[in-house]
């Protein structure tokens, strides 16, 4: 169930299953290799985290990207970031994981394999906040983690498709933003922890805002 978990997440994350599309069983055993069982705890699972919708007599569909939600969601994830960085305890491993998921996220970047960048880059902000080791912010931040990946991910996959432009934004956004990360978690400064982490939402909230203004995500999004 965990394996099949992981693989139909990954086709919504990756968009080879889009937004709104119905969702077959026949697809998944033939495309995954998987049996029907693990296939319907895996998609009850995925109801929960809210990246498929189940209704009676209609089947299951991958949950559809709708503007107004994006934009709360952008809201929520903001919050849970700046909620990381306030309640970061600092354990002395912190600096050092950080720095190997970022190196982690950079390289798949480079050979824009956006999947595993965009799980690096969701990763990175979990394990800030499991220092706080208060559960139900972890939930809390869990559940923002695993919509903004579907989102992350969106964004590198489109602009990826202008290698010119998605490497500028790998080698000069990405690693300044990195670099004030690791120096704000080195410092054990919450000030500037929060801070750092908002300017990354806002930074994402910007591109994806390019984005809609150049009407590249229309096909992925339907309108509120």
């Amino acid at each position: 169930v965990d394996r099949a978990t992981v693989l139909i997440r990954n086709k919504i994350l990756d968009l080879s299953l889009r937004p709104g599309q119905p969702v077959s069983y026949q697809y998944l055993v033939e495309n995954l290799q998987l049996s029907r069982t693990p296939i319907r705890e895996a998609l009850s699972r995925l109801t929960t985290e809210g990246l498929v919708i189940q209704e009676t007599n209609k089947g299951v569909t991958v949950a559809p990207l709708d503007v107004r939600e994006i934009f709360e969601l952008m809201d929520a994830y903001t919050v849970a970031l700046r909620i990381a960085g306030h309640h970061c305890k600092f354990s002395d491993d912190l600096l050092a994981d950080v720095i190997e998921m970022q190196e982690k996220q950079i390289q798949a970047l480079k050979i824009h394999d956006v999947l595993e960048g965009s799980y690096w880059s969701a990763k990175i902000k979990s394990r800030i906040m499991a220092t706080s080791d208060n559960h139900y912010l972890s939930m809390f931040h869990q559940i923002m983690m695993s919509h903004a990946q579907r989102l992350i991910c969106l964004v590198f996959s489109v602009e990826s498709k202008d290698p010119v432009f998605f490497d500028k934004q790998v080698n000069e956004l990405q690693q300044r933003l990195n670099s004030e990360l690791l120096e704000a978690i080195e410092k054990r400064d919450n000030v500037t922890l929060t801070s750092t982490l908002t300017e990354q939402a806002q930074v994402f909230r910007s591109r994806m805002g390019n984005l809609f203004m150049r009407q590249e995500l229309s096909e992925f999004i339907v309108s509120s």
